[in-house]
């Protein structure tokens, strides 16, 4: 199979069945790469005839454990919580800043409805 974003799932099934599986860095395998005729059942037929010849031809990739998987993607998840709270929060102190006014000087942490109760003071 070609790697993707539902391959390390699917991979994980396939070997829970029972079955060999080689997922393909399918960038790195020119015949598929370089193809001017891409669709899904001719990159499936190059796939297994390339499997069949030398597997080492598909620059296989071995995917993180479910458990890696789990905790990167929970540091995702707070690294994109992070990330828009701060971006919420300098929109704030841009949009009161074209009027004329300022925040107070506060954490990103302490940003809150107190604070932004000063948007009705000013």
């Amino acid at each position: 199979m070609e790697v993707g974003a539902h391959s390390p799932w699917v991979s994980r099934l396939l070997e829970h069945c029972g079955h060999q599986v080689i997922v393909a860095n399918a960038r790195r395998v020119r015949l598929i790469a370089d193809s001017s005729r891409k669709n899904d059942r001719l990159d499936a037929r190059a796939l297994a005839w390339l499997a069949r010849l030398d597997p080492e031809l598909l620059s296989p990739i071995r995917h993180r454990s479910a458990e890696a998987q789990r905790h990167l993607m929970v540091i995702r998840a707070r690294a994109a919580v992070v990330q828009t709270r701060t971006q919420l929060v300098n929109t704030a102190r841009g949009l009161v800043k074209a009027t004329g006014k300022r925040l107070g000087r506060c954490s990103v942490e302490r940003m809150n409805a107190a604070t932004a109760r000063q948007l009705d003071d000013r």
